[in-house]
């Protein structure tokens, strides 16, 4: 069980690498678009299809207080969608929810890492902490319930 705080990118780019790779079933994704994680990054990618490829049974959930970056910049993101549709998930956050600061990534319910705020690279970072990542999972949860579906046109190529 560990706890580590960070205060600058790469230690943020490093432990967000750390959770992706200890992630097992689920995934749950916060952030403002997706821009500021790099979802784009063939790293990122990579990291993100050996989850899912894993195991059918594994899930990506991502929520978004908006979504234009992902239809208009993240083409990779998009094929990644489409292509696993049965196992990712995306969803905006409703307005309400729109002044929420933090982004983060948990996996399954045990490992996180989370910025305090989306502009700073500073956070902390929970490795087989289950006692610390639940109240972020049960957040997520809530919120979760709370957004809209995502559909994505135009992924068909035409």
């Amino acid at each position: 069980m560990s706890y580590a705080r960070f205060d600058d990118e790469a230690s943020y780019r490093s432990g967000l690498g750390q959770v992706l790779a200890l992630a097992e079933r689920t995934l749950y994704v916060f952030d403002r678009n997706l821009a500021d994680m790099n979802f784009e990054s063939p790293a990122l990618q990579s990291a993100l299809l050996a989850f899912i490829d894993r195991d059918r049974g594994n899930r990506l959930h991502v929520l978004l207080h908006d979504t234009n970056a992902l239809q208009r910049h993240m083409p990779r993101t998009i094929a990644l969608i489409a292509r696993f549709a049965h196992a990712i998930e995306v969803r905006q956050v409703p307005d309400e929810y729109r002044h929420l600061a933090d982004c983060h990534i948990l996996a399954d319910a045990r490992h996180g890492i989370r910025r305090f705020h989306t502009d700073h690279p500073r956070g902390s970072l929970l490795i087989d902490n289950p006692e610390e990542v639940r109240a972020w999972w049960n957040r997520y949860g809530e919120l979760w319930e709370q957004s809209t579906p995502l559909t994505l046109t135009g992924t068909t190529g035409l």
